[in-house]
């Protein structure tokens, strides 16, 4: 390799070293693990005068981060949850004898899930929008267990 290159692919290209400028053009993309990093523009300075007005401003500058790319929920507990929902229900046998599930019991939880897996399917979207839709599963599934027809 000759010293004078500066950007160059290493590592039988699993690596590309720039020491110059990376320009995009028109119509080129930066992909940070699979997901398309988008300028921000930030906020203006903060002129917060309560914890409320800071606890916004620093909510809506995590938003703008998440929109670019950059930051990303951690989708791992939403997706394990849904897989263990989606086995139960493969399982679940609808009708009123003992160990069925009630019509609407059933359908309750079938909307549940599918709720999760939209939020699952969503980018941009926040940790907290992630931890909620993984405690709401929670509890559909929990409800759901507790409707099964007893003896």
């Amino acid at each position: 390799m000759m010293s004078n290159v500066k950007n160059y692919s290493a590592q039988g290209g699993e690596k590309w070293v720039v020491k110059g400028e990376l320009e995009l053009t028109e119509g080129g993309r930066l992909l940070f693990y699979g997901k398309e990093l988008k300028p921000l523009v930030g906020p203006a300075d903060s002129e917060a005068d309560t914890i409320a007005k800071l606890k916004a401003d620093y909510n809506l500058l995590l938003a703008r981060l998440y929109a670019t790319g950059i930051v990303w929920a951690d989708k791992v507990d939403l997706e394990d949850t849904i897989l263990a929902a989606l086995e139960l229900l493969e399982d679940a046998l609808v009708g009123e004898e003992p160990g069925q599930y009630p019509e609407g019991v059933y359908s309750a939880f079938v909307a549940a899930v599918e709720t999760a897996q939209e939020v699952a399917a969503e980018t941009g979207i926040t940790q907290s929008q992630v931890d909620a839709a993984v405690a709401a599963l929670a509890a559909a599934l929990a409800t759901f267990s507790e409707g099964v027809v007893s003896d």
